[in-house]
């Protein structure tokens, strides 16, 4: 499902996704699963530039914790940045021990994420969204509606509720596939947009003079407003989802692809090819016992 567009023509884009904010403060990384291989050597390239799959997260608290580990390691790298741009050589000498702790603690935190995810915060990455669940925020009248509907439903799947601290949701689609999570993100920046530019046009109509001018943005506005409803009433058939809405994102599987240039790329497709030999070897010799 793919919606229309008349604002503008989006570029592939990350997926948005709301971190957890991130001390500046040196925070030891929090031990994460070992990264899951796979048999087959999976690649993406986007302008030109080619990634290679090196590990996939799943579940939705370690896809949860890698996201916010990223972003502690982006802030204490920040933080030592900002240090040497603003301190005299001077000022640096007199706090050299807490530079170097900083610094040593940011290390050790790279070095972990590297040993877990194959990530470097030196590297450049794409983090390929796989899957994920949308729950909407019910009003408390509302959760207590969908509950007592729930426990009154005798046939068919049970409805998932999650509630965080005063907060109450309702699931309302899973996402299952890297490509739908692509186009539901860039869909739901397609509406954002939309609306944006709608808040903007009102703006300058309500400061404008009667006159040609006016009636024809007036009816731009119209045209754009009816665009970005059908859209959102598309995203509700879809997905559930409306802009007038809150919801909350479960990722719940992430695979992380790494920039490669054109040695490293070879040498990995050169060792994923002797691994599936070394594989295939060892299955027929099995077979044959």
């Amino acid at each position: 499902m793919k919606l229309k567009n008349t604002l503008l023509a989006l570029a592939a884009m990350l997926p948005a996704v709301t971190f957890a904010n991130a001390a500046d403060e040196p925070a030891a990384t929090t031990a994460a699963p070992a990264p899951a291989k796979t048999d087959a050597f999976e690649t993406i390239e986007q302008n030109g530039q080619k990634y290679i799959h090196i590990s996939t997260i799943s579940q939705v608290s370690a896809c949860e914790e890698f996201m916010k580990n990223v972003q502690i390691l982006g802030a204490q790298r920040q933080a030592l940045v900002e240090l040497d741009r603003i301190l005299s050589p001077e000022e640096k000498e007199l706090l050299k021990d807490s530079i170097k702790n900083r610094t040593e603690a940011f290390a050790k935190n790279n070095e972990a994420m590297t040993k877990a995810y194959g990530f470097n915060i030196t590297r450049d990455y794409v983090q390929q969204i796989v899957s994920t669940k949308i729950f909407l925020k019910l009003s408390d009248e509302e959760y207590k509606k969908a509950r007592e509907e729930a426990e009154n439903k005798k046939d068919g799947e049970k409805p998932v509720f999650e509630v965080k601290g005063d907060d109450k949701y309702q699931l309302v689609a899973t996402i299952p596939t890297a490509e739908e999570n692509d186009l539901f993100r860039r869909n739901v920046q397609i509406m954002q947009n939309g609306r944006e530019r709608l808040i903007q046009m009102n703006n300058v109509i309500a400061q404008m003079e009667d006159g040609e001018e006016k009636t024809k943005l007036e009816e731009q506005f119209k045209n754009e407003e009816e665009t970005l409803k059908k859209n959102n009433d598309e995203m509700i058939k879809h997905y559930g989802f409306s802009l007038t809405r809150n919801y909350m994102m479960q990722v719940e599987k992430i695979k992380l692809f790494m920039k490669v240039n054109e040695e490293e790329y070879l040498k990995a497709e050169a060792q994923a090819r002797l691994e599936a030999a070394e594989k295939s070897e060892k299955t027929d010799a099995e077979s044959q016992i």
